[in-house]
């Protein structure tokens, strides 16, 4: 690996950054350094520009959020090897670059049909990862470092959440609770028969719903999604779903349980005309 990139790594650690996130940042910087001409010390900004624009074939394109991750990893690492404290590199190719637009993304829970399918035909040990995850709306990373004890009857406990901390999630969930019930002590997703990692759970899931089951698109964080959902059908505000997802912002919640374009088309159809513009219109 880089030297330079193996520093910065260093000082991801320094603050308290993820592991997960460090690699993130590591596999994409390295990429970086192998597809840059002079390497990640001495590019240019138009030679940046041209990586970060992703592959010219439009079936390699980058989705926008793919496009907006390199761009946020590499910001990170040029800011910091030129800050004068570091100065490791004299001038940050990136500086007044501007940052790719991303779209507004869109609550996406699974339908009902999917939903049937998922959770009563799949095998193990993506049925159980799919329970998790509706029952409560644990991420990959979660569901891998699950274990039994971990599910209480008032709450589940996480050891290792996103940020790198513990957390819990209040409420009883009664439906994993009884299908856990069985099995033995220790990580729920070796138990059935999977492997406790969570690009393992989170590849191989979407694989599985899309070849075996014909569910293309269907994921295991699309559950998270459908969780999210079932909270603000039953009428729970905003503040409640931000807790029980773990977000930070508010506005992080919005994109899970934001109204849907169908839900507004009816809250559109269900509104009265007054009475004053019927005679209008008349």
């Amino acid at each position: 690996m880089n030297k330079l990139i193996q520093l910065h790594l260093v000082a991801l650690r320094q603050q308290s950054m993820s592991e997960r996130s460090r690699e993130d940042a590591a596999a994409v910087l390295e990429r970086m350094h192998a597809a840059l001409k002079l390497g990640i010390a001495k590019t240019s900004r138009t030679e940046l520009e041209s990586f970060l624009a992703g592959p010219a074939d439009s079936k390699r394109a980058w989705s926008d959020g793919t496009r907006a991750t390199y761009f946020g990893h590499a910001a990170r690492f040029y800011a910091w090897a030129t800050d004068p404290d570091v100065d490791l590199i004299s001038h940050n190719p990136m500086e007044n670059m501007p940052r790719p637009q991303t779209r507004r993304g869109k609550p996406r829970p699974l339908s009902p049909r999917e939903l049937d399918i998922v959770l009563t035909r799949s095998a193990q040990p993506f049925r159980l990862c799919a329970l998790i995850a509706f029952e409560t709306g644990l991420r990959c990373c979660e569901i891998a470092g699950l274990r039994k004890c971990d599910v209480g009857e008032d709450d589940v406990y996480i050891r290792k959440a996103k940020g790198g901390g513990s957390e819990t999630v209040p409420g009883r969930p009664a439906a994993l609770i009884d299908a856990i019930s069985d099995l033995p002590d220790g990580l729920l997703v070796e138990a059935v028969g999977g492997i406790a990692d969570a690009r393992w759970i989170s590849i191989r899931s979407a694989v599985y719903f899309r070849r075996t089951l014909g569910l293309p698109g269907v994921s295991l964080h699309r559950m998270r999604h459908t969780y999210a959902k079932r909270l603000r059908d039953a009428g729970h505000d905003l503040f409640v779903l931000q807790r029980q997802l773990r977000h930070k912002s508010v506005q992080s919640t919005q994109i899970y349980a934001g109204a849907t374009d169908e839900e507004c088309r009816q809250a559109v159809r269900g509104l009265t005309t007054p009475s004053y513009l019927s005679q209008i219109a008349s």
